[in-house]
């Protein structure tokens, strides 16, 4: 059952901000021809029309309803452009349920292009972590290390999980020229894990455990990205999984 506006918690609106950039962050390609009635592009839908009820009420409601179905049916021009509206109600939403949400959560929504953006949210985070840190990324390679990892404050233990993919990426070396320079005042180790087997991009120190919708070397270029801290009950599930995933992995 839809909450009135009056009647959402700060928690409310933390959830629905961090739903509505999910959604944006993960629009689907729309075909060029006729055939775009796909399972995942109506799921998509679906979720966003929902949200858009949820949070910007029933007259945006019924443009989403006649923007989604001119889109599904129109020719490729005429699809675009409805996408192009579709947007439009969905960022509406985004910024309503910011301007309601908690100042901590704010932020956490980087639209395509804003690489500042990202670089100053996710370091942030880094500054602010406490006792030892965990990055988990597939897809790390030296981009974490030059620009975001020295905001990690001096002293704390920096463990780098990636995949071992990245071995041929060069990441060993650049965690390599890392040590030489800050020789016991940064201390890092890098562990590589079996192929396929990270698919998360996560911040974790004592305390917290952070999501990164996007890979460090790719956050925010192309597509928008969500950068966003993880529920209780879930950190703990993930804290464990991925201890084990770096204690099996190799050094």
């Amino acid at each position: 059952m839809m909450k009135l506006p009056g009647m959402r918690t700060s928690a409310d609106w933390e959830a629905l901000y961090h739903q509505l950039g999910q959604i944006i962050s993960d629009e689907p390609k729309i075909p060029s021809g006729n055939n775009r009635g796909s399972g995942d592009i109506l799921r998509w839908l679906g979720r966003a029309e929902a949200l858009i009820e949820e949070v910007s009420g029933l007259a945006d409601h019924h443009k989403f309803d006649s923007m989604r179905k001119t889109m599904l049916t129109a020719t490729a021009t005429d699809a675009e452009t409805q996408m192009r509206h579709i947007r439009g109600l969905l960022y509406a939403a985004l910024a309503n349920a910011e301007l309601n949400a908690p100042t901590a959560t704010k932020g956490a929504f980087i639209p395509a292009g804003n690489a500042f953006d990202a670089l100053t949210a996710v370091t942030g985070i880094l500054r602010g972590c406490v006792g030892s840190v965990l990055i988990v990324d597939p897809y790390m390679d030296a981009v974490a290390l030059t620009d975001f990892l020295p905001m990690v404050s001096e002293g704390t233990s920096l463990r780098l999980l990636a995949s071992s993919k990245q071995k041929a990426a060069g990441l060993p070396e650049a965690v390599d020229r890392w040590k030489a320079q800050h020789v016991g005042t940064r201390p890092i180790e890098l562990r590589l894990a079996a192929p396929r087997l990270l698919h998360d991009r996560l911040i974790m120190d004592d305390v917290n455990v952070w999501s990164l919708s996007q890979s460090f070397n790719a956050i925010a270029k192309r597509s928008p990205a969500m950068v966003q801290r993880v529920s209780a009950d879930i950190a703990s599930a993930k804290r464990d999984a991925f201890t084990d995933m770096w204690q099996g992995a190799t050094p």
